[in-house]
């Protein structure tokens, strides 16, 4: 089955630097847990960076978080109630993003955002190390990202957006 130009089991978050790719390995419904190993596609001269895929735990709750994230930030651009939003980061702390400035009216637009990723500890007892880049996505991408969660959740017997 194809989901909005991309396969099942694969969620893209497209931004103009590149996309990042969720490569579904492991659901678990009755936990509503899935498993994901993430890898960064970028785009020209980008092409070298991030080569390596990490893994990622999201929970049906993360998932639904990170939508309505993405959906309150657009709304707060649109009304001009806000510039950024605060940075989001699911439970497991496995990547945070965070939504700055762009341009939105007639839920059309654009907007600028962080993507950082937890590269792990350097030493055993050090802290989480997080690299990441600044794009822009663009709205229409980004309601493909949203269509593809909901048809994912649908698919996995969780509760629907």
């Amino acid at each position: 089955m194809v989901m909005n130009n991309t396969i099942d089991n694969i969620l893209k978050l497209k931004t103009e630097a590149g996309s990042i790719i969720f490569f579904l390995q492991k659901n678990l419904p009755e936990s509503n847990i899935f498993d994901f190993d993430i890898k960064c596609e970028m785009n020209g001269k980008f092409v070298d960076l991030y080569p390596k895929a990490s893994f990622c735990r999201l929970y049906s709750d993360d998932l639904r978080k990170l939508v309505q994230y993405f959906q309150n930030h657009c709304a707060g651009l649109e009304n001009g109630s806000l510039f950024e939003s605060p940075v989001y980061m699911p439970l497991e702390a496995d990547f945070q993003i965070r939504c700055l400035d762009g341009d939105i009216e007639k839920e059309e637009g654009y907007f600028s955002l962080y993507i950082f990723f937890n590269c792990g500890k350097l030493t055993e007892n050090g802290s989480n190390n997080y690299f990441g880049f600044e794009s822009i996505i663009y709205l229409n991408d980004l309601k493909k990202f949203y269509y593809d969660i909901n048809k994912l959740l649908s698919g996995s017997n969780s509760k629907n957006l």
